[in-house]
């Protein structure tokens, strides 16, 4: 009737193993506390690494919706949606996964058996997000159609999204301490791939050879101010609301 079978792996006979749930390698039982923590955090970077992919393809789908309902140019061309989504959104995805332990995975209450990956809090703070993503490059795109030729629009939208998913990734590192509390460069991983997708991005926005491919146009500095407005906006929301009201999406956690 137990919840899980351990069993011994030095003293412990082959049928208790095969039989059992967990084996301790080491024969001691302090190392169930550790595997509980570990899979706590493995279980958290799970959760943040969904969270981030599920707001950022959300949010671009919002973006292409809302542009074409209202002003019946796509914001965005094929290639750079692939662009966003293949090589930028993995290449942050993927250290998001390896994100290191808090050291709080033990304060927290066991979970129910029935909680799953995705939660009800979790889907508020994806459609909240996605939400402040796709109004955001909306109104830049639509602010940019009015003043400045289609592809230089499209480009400006283009580069709105890509700032935003880096600093969002950032912000998803923890659903409840903002990235200062948890340490801004303790997740290296983070940093060097926010340094890769940084130089591949300039790449592609001034190498003639290549800016051509992807239908953009080299962006002048106060248009980078723009576009940096989306993702530092709702970086400074969602780390305000991680100090002010750290459990506002945590139902059903």
């Amino acid at each position: 009737k137990a919840d899980i079978g351990v069993s011994m792996g030095i003293t412990g006979t082959d049928v208790a193993k095969e039989a059992s749930d967990m084996v301790l390698s080491d024969d001691n039982f302090a190392s169930i506390v550790y595997a509980v923590e570990e899979g706590r955090a493995i279980f958290n970077r799970l959760r943040n690494v969904t969270a981030f992919l599920m707001t950022t393809c959300l949010g671009e789908l919002l973006t292409l919706i809302m542009a074409m309902v209202f002003l019946g140019v796509p914001p965005l061309e094929p290639i750079q949606i692939l662009w966003i989504n293949v090589v930028t959104g993995a290449l942050l995805a993927i250290p998001l996964g390896m994100e290191p332990k808090t050291g709080k995975e033990l304060s927290d209450s066991p979970r129910l058996r029935s909680t799953s990956i995705i939660y009800r809090g979790m889907i508020f703070r994806i459609l909240f997000l996605s939400g402040m993503l796709a109004l955001s490059v909306f109104l830049i795109f639509r602010w940019c159609m009015d003043r400045m030729p289609a592809q230089e629009a499209r480009t400006m939208a283009f580069s709105a999204i890509i700032v935003f998913e880096w600093l969002l990734a950032f912000s998803f590192r923890s659903d409840t301490q903002t990235a200062f509390e948890l340490g801004l460069f303790k997740n290296k991983w983070l940093v060097r791939a926010l340094l890769v997708a940084v130089t591949l991005h300039l790449a592609i926005n001034y190498l003639p050879v290549v800016h051509t491919w992807f239908y953009v146009v080299p962006m002048k500095p106060y248009e980078w101010g723009l576009a940096l407005i989306p993702g530092v906006a709702v970086f400074a929301i969602e780390h305000l609301r991680k100090k002010m009201a750290p459990q506002l999406f945590s139902r059903g956690k």
